[in-house]
């Protein structure tokens, strides 16, 4: 499996990073105030071509005075505003630069750093920034008004090659190089720039000319998947015979390569095409994980969203295909309307193309995704890890929040060493460092092994159960039997929830819902309580308390008959490692059912009934926890003692 190559960002000087950069809208009716063009820049803190950008290429004099020339934002994709900004504006990784118009439409989209006169790379970003979001009405209007104007001739070529009107542009410049003999630097600037785009259409139109021949000849080649994208987005081919390529790729290439073959047909909008490819691919091995994730990427696009979801938690089970269910459940949770995999195989196959028109290589550094990319079992390792941390730590996915977690893997030819850095506290820092640093990754690929830091930028967590405030909340459905003188077995459902904020007491709101077999006859069984009180933390984030009490209804038999009772819990919960262990008091008060209550009148506390009892949740391989524990319970009939296995759902249990 292929997936995405994230890059690292820019690391900004302390006193820039000092100030908090304005809104997107601000920045927007800044620069149009100013009348100059918009470029942003998102970054990082953790990242290491940074800190070369920030000590060489920003305080240039040259940098500076470019700079003048454009509204210049920079957001950290850490911080607010720029995690909402960069969530918006769909940015997967840092460097980002992008230019955008005074609508807000992003112009040009640039990732990485070049390694090679970085500082003119920089200038000439700025200068393509100008020329695309002057408005193409302007610029022909003022050669209209001034025919003989060769700067007006030269701003709206530029403009035109900027915008991609290659044709229009080589007139443009052609009319300054044939009129401007009064203007020797302007012609010559014209001539170099023609010369530059006609080298760039010549190396695109030859590349789509061989990549076209490269399809027909190897359509079997996993190489074919970015080249039939990049030859439907380059405008240069017929649909009919990109379909044609698209057709014969996806039917000749083998499984391992084939998610791959059904996201370029997905990107050619060849849909029909690829519905009909996963169909057979079905046929021939229904139960294949893999077609079944490259189905849920196709349902997702298309907008079938349930379909897709029923398909991943289906599929996603421990099969080797580890990164991949990792990064089609963020995308799920986060509403994305396609899988980071189609995205960046787009991405890709832009890259390609306009790495032909401006052939510079990038400075990168590793990402989760690019992991995935140079070593399938390193990767599926790593997200595995990641899942766990998430599933233990009580983390749910979630756009633009607080979470967004920097884990740094450093390497020396052994398996990787963890140090995780996170906006978000200790709590949760401390808890993915432990889980995520327990795991024996495998060696370092090579590739990542002579990196000294690879960063692995993964996407925002938050506290389970937060959405609604409820931050210590959860739901358990349970199994139970009970052995001794009340016997029976049930199903119990348990819920619980708090009102969140950091108070030291929060409310508390509670019941449960139990159904099953008598111990005399089968005689049904059932209980049913409502219950509300306090909660609160004891001296740590890891260890809480509630006390709640409320009204209920019972009936468990001919043991333990129907009646009216008061219930009432006391519960501490305490957090070990990646276990969650529970210790409760319960008792009941009954009311209308004397057989119920002690001959020697109330019992502990003025109990008529009560029970200890003990439990740990835990994770299990599947990714989901798991509870176990036992009561003793003692009422008038006698005593018993009651066994329950749950499935915690939340965080509370």
């Amino acid at each position: 499996m292929r997936v995405a190559l994230v890059v690292v960002g820019l690391l900004l000087s302390a006193s820039a990073r000092a100030d908090t950069p304005p809104s997107l809208e601000d920045a927007l009716a800044n620069a149009s105030q100013s009348r100059k063009p918009l470029v942003i820049e998102f970054f990082a803190d953790w990242c290491k071509p940074c800190s070369y950008f920030d000590r060489e290429v920003l305080p240039r004099a040259d940098v500076a005075a470019a700079l003048r020339n454009v509204e210049f934002v920079r957001y950290d994709i850490d911080a607010s505003p720029g995690s909402e900004i960069a969530d918006k504006l769909n940015v997967s990784g840092v460097p980002t630069f992008m230019v955008l118009d005074a609508s807000g439409r992003v112009m040009t989209r640039r990732s990485g750093l070049s390694p090679t006169n970085p500082h003119r790379w920089f200038i000439d970003l700025l200068a393509h920034a100008g020329r695309a979001t002057h408005s193409t009405e302007e610029l022909e209007a003022a050669v209209t008004a001034q025919p003989n104007d060769v700067s007006a001739h030269l701003r709206l070529a530029q403009h035109y090659r900027a915008i991609g009107r290659i044709k229009d542009a080589s007139e443009q410049f052609g009319w300054i190089v044939e009129h401007a003999s009064a203007h020797r630097s302007m012609a010559a600037e014209a001539a170099a720039e023609r010369d530059a785009m006609d080298d760039a259409e010549a190396r695109l139109a030859a590349a789509v000319a061989s990549a076209e021949k490269f399809v027909e000849a190897f359509p079997d080649s996993r190489l074919s998947s970015f080249r039939i994208v990049a030859l439907a987005i380059s405008g240069r081919v017929p649909r009919n015979r990109v379909n044609e390529l698209v057709k014969a790729h996806l039917d000749a290439v083998a499984l391992a390569q084939w998610p791959n073959a059904l996201r370029a047909a997905i990107l050619a909008n060849a849909i029909g095409l690829a519905r009909a490819s996963v169909d057979a691919r079905l046929q021939g091995a229904p139960n294949d994980p893999a077609i079944h994730l490259a189905r849920a990427e196709l349902l997702m696009f298309i907008g079938e969203r349930p379909a897709a979801i029923r398909e991943v938690d289906a599929s996603c089970r421990p099969t080797g295909h580890e990164l991949w269910c990792y990064l089609l459940r963020h995308a799920i949770d986060t509403q994305r309307e396609s899988s980071p995999q189609i995205v960046r195989l787009h991405e890709f196959a832009k890259g390609f193309l306009d790495a032909l028109e401006r052939p510079e290589p990038r400075i990168t550094d590793f990402g989760i995704e690019t992991i995935g990319e140079v070593d399938e079992q390193f990767g599926n390792a790593v997200a595995a890890a990641l899942r766990r941390a998430q599933v233990e730590c009580e983390y749910a996915s979630v756009v633009g929040g607080p979470t967004q977690i920097a884990i740094e893997l450093r390497t020396a030819g052994r398996p990787m060493r963890v140090n995780v850095r996170s906006r978000d506290g200790a709590d949760l820092d401390g808890c993915v460092r432990r889980v995520i640093g327990a795991v024996s990754l495998p060696p370092a690929p090579p590739a990542i092994d002579g990196h000294v830091h690879a960063s692995l930028m993964f996407p925002s967590w938050r506290k389970a159960g937060t959405p609604a405030g409820l931050r210590h909340s959860g739901f358990m459905p349970q199994a139970l039997m009970r052995l001794g003188d009340v016997e029976n077995v049930s199903v119990r459902f348990n819920f619980m929830a708090d009102g969140g904020g950091e108070r030291s007491l929060r409310w508390m709101l509670g019941g449960t819902i139990e159904a099953g077999g008598g111990n005399t006859g089968g005689d049904p069984a059932y209980v049913a309580r409502l219950m509300t009180g306090l909660g609160s933390f004891l001296g740590s984030p890891n260890t809480s308390v509630t006390l709640v009490a409320g009204i209920g209804i019972s009936d468990l038999g001919t043991e333990a008959p129907r009646a009216m009772e008061i219930p009432s819990e006391l519960r501490i919960r305490t957090k070990l490692g990646g276990a969650k262990l529970h210790g409760w008091v319960e008792g009941a008060t009954i009311f209308f059912e004397d057989s119920r209550r002690p001959d020697d009148g109330h019992g502990p506390f003025g109990l008529d009934e009560w029970g200890l009892g003990l439990g740990v949740s835990f994770a299990v391989p599947a990714t989901r926890r798991v509870f176990v524990g036992g009561v003793y319970e003692s009422r008038a009939a006698g005593s018993s003692v009651m066994m329950l296995v749950g499935v915690p759902i939340g965080s509370f249990y």
